[in-house]
């Protein structure tokens, strides 16, 4: 029987079945998952130290998990906008204001044009 875990890039049936030993038997159990832990368990379960490159198979399958790569995805938008609030689509953008000045909608009354003073450069 072919695990559901074989679906994901880099799992045959011994990785599929060393995850399953680890009580990861779909997908989603890999949500929120440390590779390095999973790793690290796995080498206590058998009592040796397995390949490194069993822990960069880990790796690679805990960042193809749906939550791991949506976290990468607004990790990387807040790094590119550090600081900045996060984006609303529904969200009307607010015209710039200089202070004393009063704006549309303001329950200020306007004061018209400057009056003229009858002085002019000429």
């Amino acid at each position: 029987m072919t695990s559901q875990l074989e679906s994901i890039p880099n799992v045959g049936p011994a990785v599929a079945s060393k995850l399953e030993r680890l009580g990861i038997a779909r997908v989603d159990d890999l949500r929120g998952r440390d590779p390095d832990d999973l790793f690290v368990r796995l080498c206590a379960l058998d009592g040796r130290r397995h390949d490194p490159c069993l822990l960069d198979t880990f790796v690679a399958v805990v960042s193809q998990s749906p939550s791991t790569v949506l976290r990468e995805v607004m990790m990387e938008q807040s790094e590119h906008n550090p600081g900045e609030p996060e984006f609303d689509e529904h969200q009307e953008e607010e015209a710039p204001h200089n202070p004393g000045e009063p704006q549309f909608g303001d329950d200020q009354e306007s004061t018209g044009p400057p009056e003229d003073d009858g002085e002019h450069d000429a």
